[in-house]
């Protein structure tokens, strides 16, 4: 239980605004270069910036996307045709950059 208090405690510190426009302006340039790729991003009023998905163009093979992002070690879900994205304080723009060069290969 302490250990619970102390996260929740951490979480306020933080504020959850503070962790959402950090999530916001970490994933900008990556849901900026992901549409221009053809993937298709809800838009941000019906999104949230620590959880968000990106729809697949017809062209990507699914299970060889999967096999890259394991290679990479870039932790997503496939859900469906879709990449579930769930960013977080403990990200940072190397990861972004990560899951760019993927998506970027997907679709190349």
């Amino acid at each position: 239980m302490p250990m619970l208090i102390a996260a929740m405690e951490q979480l306020l510190e933080w504020r959850p605004e503070t962790i959402q426009s950090y999530c916001r302006a970490l994933t900008a340039g990556l849901l900026a270069e992901a549409r221009a790729l053809g993937y298709t991003v809800e838009d941000e009023p019906w999104r949230g910036a620590h959880l968000f998905g990106l729809r697949v163009p017809p062209s990507v093979q699914l299970p060889r996307l999967a096999a890259r992002l394991r290679e990479r070690r870039i932790i997503v879900s496939l859900r469906g045709d879709a990449v579930r994205v769930a960013p977080n304080v403990y990200n940072d723009a190397s990861d972004v950059a990560a899951l760019a060069e993927v998506l970027r290969e997907a679709v190349g």
